[in-house]
C-alpha cells in the first residue's frame, strides 16, 4: 500500500503557489471533526431557542411553562449528544465514500502558497 501523504505531484501554480493533491483523509479524523463540529452547532441553535422559550414564557404570564422548559432542556442537552453521534457517524461515511472516489479520480488538487511575512 503506497504512502498517501507522499507528494507525488507537485507543480507551482498562480503567485508562487504549490499545487498538491488530497488522495485520501482519515475516516476516525474526520468523524471526530463532524461529531464535535455537530455537537457545537447543536449548543449554539439548542441555547437560542432556549432563549426564545423563556422569552415566550414570559410573554404567557408564565404559565403552562413545564412543556417549553421541558423541550428546551431537550434540546441544549440531549440533542448534542445526538447531533454529535449522528455527525460522527456521517463525517465516518463521507471519508470512507471520498477514500474510495479519490482513489479512483486520483483525489482533489489544492493550491498552497507560503507567506513570508
Amino acid at each position: 500500500m503506497s504512502n498517501p501523504f507522499e507528494v507525488t505531484s507537485y507543480s507551482e501554480g498562480a503567485a508562487g503557489a504549490q499545487t498538491l493533491r488530497l488522495r485520501q483523509v482519515g475516516v476516525l479524523s474526520v468523524g471526530m471533526f463532524r461529531g464535535a463540529a455537530g455537537v457545537i452547532m447543536e449548543l449554539v441553535v439548542g441555547a437560542f431557542f432556549l432563549l426564545l422559550t423563556m422569552v415566550g414564557i414570559g410573554a404567557g404570564g408564565g404559565q403552562n411553562v413545564g412543556a417549553p422548559l421541558a423541550g428546551s432542556v431537550f434540546m441544549v442537552v440531549l440533542l448534542p449528544v445526538f447531533y454529535g453521534i449522528g455527525g460522527f457517524i456521517g463525517g465516518v461515511i463521507n471519508a470512507i465514500v471520498y477514500n474510495i472516489v479519490a482513489g479512483m479520480s486520483g483525489g482533489i488538487e489544492m493550491a498552497f502558497s507560503q507567506d513570508n511575512t
